[in-house]
């Protein structure tokens, strides 16, 4: 296969960056890997070790007599060394099934390997396309080897044996359909794996099988847009509450925590959807997903603070229909009142997510979105700022 710089600034932010499912060709190459341990430690191992290796193919002199190896993990650059046995267990285990993958092949000493991704290079028969995981110690490498089912992976194997792989079955050719179903169910598992929560089953499940991937602000029905666009007001005992949803004569309540929850709790617009569950589902969470992060966002901005939280919850509507139904609603935990949800871990009729904007400018799987169309503005709600709980 032939490389070039260009081609490898491509692999590279394919790399960083999962590509989306329109730009795949119509088969890749699929390498299963069995982890020794956790499966998303795996992948984060993998992808660091070929993050240098492809930056290097693209900047780096390949005519001079060592490449510069600062940004190769440690780890990484002495198991094919002399002082391997610095290595962790799972580099060193790996290696002795490379070398028996590979039956009489010797491991690779760190620059050997980093010129395999020289462009002019053409023994590396592949191109990173993703890794998706499939099982709680299984991965699947997908690689663009321009439709050969025979090709050069000896570096690749290499790298997945090194990085924790207790076994590497393939290459196989398969329809890029099948990466991208793994694709959707890796976005979801990623924002469940990646949050700090507790959740039940029905709310990790239903993640997983919507494979929802990031709202945007056509999500959000027209008369929630509205709620979105007229902001945050503050009532007369100090609630927090959105100011569309303010009703014109505003009645006493307990406490704040009661106001707000009241004033703010709405039923997600789910007339004009299938009542499939399985065709409803995604579509129900994308538009609680994308108004709450349209209006947390706004309340970060209007307060100057991150207090105030969302909670969604869905579950299924006591009818004869039994449609699956959501509600939102927004407060600002109190310290002095008892909680919105209170014994979240033992309520088992629903499932239930609390969002938080804090800290929503950080991560690298945020998800971003309009608060209008006409809004230059960016909201962007982080994996890292949903608490999944069972309600």
């Amino acid at each position: 296969m032939m490389h070039t710089s260009g081609s490898l600034t491509v692999e590279l932010h394919r790399l960083r960056d999962r590509p989306g499912a329109e730009s795949a060709p119509p088969v890749l190459s699929r390498f299963v890997v069995h982890t020794y341990g956790d499966a998303a430690e795996y992948e984060q191992r993998l992808r660091s070790v070929l993050m240098p290796a492809l930056r290097l193919g693209g900047t780096a002199d390949f005519e001079q007599e060592s490449l510069p190896v600062d940004d190769v993990p440690d780890w990484f650059g002495v198991i094919g060394s002399e002082d391997e046995e610095r290595a962790p267990q799972f580099a060193r285990t790996g290696r002795d099934g490379y070398v028996e993958h590979m039956e009489e092949s010797r491991p690779w000493e760190l620059q050997d390997w980093l010129y395999r991704f020289d462009p002019d290079e053409d023994s590396r028969g592949w191109e990173w396309w993703d890794a998706t995981q499939a099982g709680p110690s299984r991965v699947h490498i997908w690689v663009d080897s321009w439709g050969e089912s025979f090709f050069g992976c000896r570096e690749l194997l290499w790298a997945a044996y090194a990085a924790g792989a207790a076994r590497v079955d393939g290459p196989t050719l398969q329809k890029s359909a099948v990466w991208s179903a793994e694709r959707g169910l890796a976005r979801a598992d990623a924002a469940v794996r990646g949050l700090d929560m507790r959740s039940n089953a029905r709310m990790r499940a239903l993640l997983r099988e919507t494979g929802t991937a990031g709202p945007s602000p056509q999500d959000i029905p027209p008369v929630f847009r509205e709620v979105v666009e007229r902001g945050w007001s503050v009532t007369p005992a100090g609630g927090r509450v959105l100011t569309d949803l303010l009703p014109e004569n505003l009645p006493r309540y307990s406490d704040r925590l009661a106001e707000e929850t009241t004033v703010n709790g709405r039923g997600m617009t789910d007339h004009d959807l299938p009542s499939a569950t399985d065709e409803r589902a995604p579509l129900l969470v994308r538009r609680c997903l994308a108004y709450v992060a349209a209006c947390l966002h706004g309340a970060q901005e209007h307060f100057g603070d991150t207090a105030v939280k969302s909670y969604v919850s869905l579950s299924f509507a006591d009818t004869d229909e039994a449609l699956l139904t959501a509600n939102v609603t927004f407060c600002t935990p109190l310290p002095d009142v008892r909680p919105y949800i209170p014994d979240l871990e033992d309520v088992t009729d629903a499932a239930v997510a609390e969002f938080s904007a804090e800290n929503c400018s950080c991560g690298s799987r945020a998800v971003a979105l309009h608060a209008s169309d006409g809004d230059d503005d960016m909201i962007k709600l982080c994996d890292s700022q949903v608490r999944l709980i069972p309600l």
